[in-house]
């Protein structure tokens, strides 16, 4: 009976040499001459004992008696058994395996990436932003949108999943009210922050920041979201970090026909490097020009200073232009020079209404923040804009609760408010992003910095309180922006209110306003907070 259990393993022994004569046999047009000869009469005499073998096994398995030959022929059943019941197995994992995969692309799918969509956003009259996402490849489909927010910042994911009959959409429709949202984002994306819209090209550069100039992968990125980036431009970069000014040069490899390098690069993608760069201080350049009279070298450099410069330059080219009112946000303390300030002053289509995001004033939060100036500088600044630009409205953020901020540094910043009487403010608490220095260090809790901002709040109220009793009687220009059912009225912004972050004036009018019209109106009153009044008479 041993016998006959080792005749699986002779049958294997059979089958590995035949496919191993069947290899050497397909090898054999490509062996040499002479090793093919050999390999010929191997393969002869291989293939005789391999005939030999298997006839000697046919044999052997008849000339056995009947009852050995059952208990074979039942081993073989059994293995057979088996071997079915292995194939089974496997096809079953095969499938649980395949119909996870299915459920995977066509049911669950994944997070949706910001770069798989394309977006237009908008904010209407009831203050209200919508959404309109496209996906960029239409084998794909979007479900399962979900909206979560906390401490005034919306976060809004979705799933993508390949299409199929239970998902066809490959778009999403959504509306987000921004009463009391300051922040909203899309797929990880901010797509609307303090009252402004961001385009799918400013999201871009704003995930590209970098704080250090060190960083030449986030350089890469950089170049990348400006469109300076290696499919478009032949250049090699360095870099000067060794001691200030750090500067950061594009040096490009192929000719020019003329100086329009030195041109892009002093006016489009210099000043947004300096500015996507924090501690960048200056961009340099190099190129060659190839004319019919021969190679000139070329050679720039952009500080940050004239790039501050640039500014006021643009807003006296502007003010050239058929526009009726231009309004200035997001001005940083350190961006405003003596230039600047007179170019605002002096224009009158440049409206003296000016956004100037502090954040805090206590010199060691500012330290911390990495701000150029400190409060002594803020509070200069402030008078020479009252001083230079009269009746101006500055609006700012603040932040309440960030790293450092103890009690008496909060009250420094409520008797700044006050004291600066600054007519708009956003004020919010602080939130720590993950994976920023900023996060590591001791701060006070949400809760706490929630109760810091409503006190902030308060105190901004009175000053707006007092800011409207002084305009009692005073006739301004409004842009009307429609008409109101609910007040029974009409609505429109002066150049003291900003969209949608600001408060509207609601007018009365005998005859009809048509919206986006500009219209003087006289302020008799207010309702919460905001300015009522009626249309004067021409």
């Amino acid at each position: 009976m041993s016998s006959f259990k080792q005749k699986p393993a002779k049958w294997m022994w059979a089958l590995a040499a035949g496919v191993i004569a069947a290899g050497l046999l397909l090898a054999l047009p490509f062996a040499p001459a002479l090793l093919r000869e050999r390999l010929s009469g191997g393969l002869v005499g291989g293939g005789i004992f391999v005939l030999a073998l298997l006839f000697f096994q046919r044999e052997r398995y008849q000339e056995l008696p009947p009852e050995e030959r059952r208990e074979l022929d039942y081993l073989k059943r059994v293995k057979r058994r088996s071997r079915f019941r292995i194939l089974a197995a496997v096809v079953c994992t095969v499938l649980v395996i395949a119909g996870g995969f299915a459920a995977k692309i066509f049911l669950i799918g994944t997070p949706i990436q910001s770069q798989t969509y394309a977006l237009r956003h908008y904010v209407d009259e009831e203050n209200v932003l919508h959404l309109i996402i496209d996906c960029v490849n239409s084998a794909w489909a979007y479900h399962g949108w979900k909206t979560e927010e906390t401490d005034g910042v919306v976060e809004i994911s979705g799933r993508s999943v390949t299409v199929s009959p239970v998902h066809k959409e490959g778009w999403g429709r959504l509306k987000v009210p921004l009463e009391g949202v300051r922040e909203v984002r899309l797929c990880g994306d901010v797509v609307y922050q303090d009252g402004v819209v961001i385009g799918s090209a400013a999201m871009q550069r704003c995930k590209a920041r970098t704080p250090y100039v060190g960083d030449a992968p986030a350089l890469g990125r950089v170049a990348e979201a400006v469109g300076l980036d290696g499919q478009n431009w032949n250049y090699i970069t360095e870099l000067q970090t060794g001691e200030r000014p750090y500067r950061w040069t594009i040096k490009f490899q192929n000719h020019w026909g003329d100086t329009s390098a030195g041109k892009w690069m002093r006016y489009y993608y210099g000043p947004q490097m300096l500015a996507l760069v924090d501690n960048l201080d200056e961009v340099g350049w190099t190129y060659t020009t190839a004319t019919s009279s021969g190679k000139t070298f070329c050679e720039g450099v952009l500080t940050l200073e004239e790039a501050d410069a640039h500014l006021a330059e643009l807003l006296e080219e502007l003010c050239k232009l058929d526009f009726h009112w231009i309004r200035l946000h997001y001005l940083y303390p350190d961006q405003m020079d003596d230039r600047l300030i007179d170019v605002i002053a002096r224009e009158e289509k440049i409206l003296k209404y000016l956004d100037i995001p502090l954040q805090h004033c206590n010199d060691g939060i500012l330290r911390k923040m990495n701000r150029r100036g400190d409060k002594a500088y803020i509070e200069n600044l402030l008078d020479t804009l009252r001083e230079k630009i009269p009746g101006v409205v500055l609006r700012t953020s603040l932040i309440t609760g960030l790293p450092g901020e103890g009690e008496a540094e909060f009250e420094e910043l409520c008797q700044f408010l006050w004291d600066q009487r600054m007519l708009r403010a956003g004020v919010f608490p602080y939130s720590p992003e993950e994976g920023t220095p900023a996060a590591k260090m001791d701060r006070v809790d949400t809760s706490e910095a929630e109760r810091r901002a409503e006190l902030v709040v308060d105190i901004q109220s009175r000053i707006m309180d007092q800011w409207n009793e002084d305009m009692q009687g005073e006739v301004v220009e409004v842009l009307c922006e429609g008409f109101d059912g609910q007040s029974m009225s009409y609505v429109g912004r002066s150049w003291a209110e900003s969209p949608d972050i600001d408060g509207r004036i609601y007018f009365t009018a005998d005859g009809e306003v048509e919206a986006g019209t500009f219209v003087r109106v006289r302020i008799t009153g207010a309702m919460d907070g905001e300015l009522t009044g009626e249309l004067a008479d021409e």
